[in-house]
């Protein structure tokens, strides 16, 4: 029986699998935050957000959190 299991192990390995390519991702974002990256704390700052989508359509939910951290 364990010789079984094992050699059907070795079969699986020996399939070719199907690779997927690492090119660049259909949906892209680009997010910045305050005035060319600077913002005072405690005020309100501005947030753009730009999203392209090369791909096929989606319906989706964009959600921005922040804390109030200070750098």
């Amino acid at each position: 029986m364990k010789k079984h299991l094992l050699f059907g192990l070795i079969l699986l390995l020996l399939l070719p699998l199907p690779v997927l390519a690492q090119g660049t991702p259909p949906i892209q974002a680009q997010i910045s935050v305050g005035f060319d990256g600077q913002c005072k704390f405690g005020a309100w700052v501005p947030v753009r957000v730009t999203l392209t989508n090369q791909g096929d359509d989606f319906t989706g939910e964009l959600v921005l959190t922040y804390s109030q951290a200070r750098h």
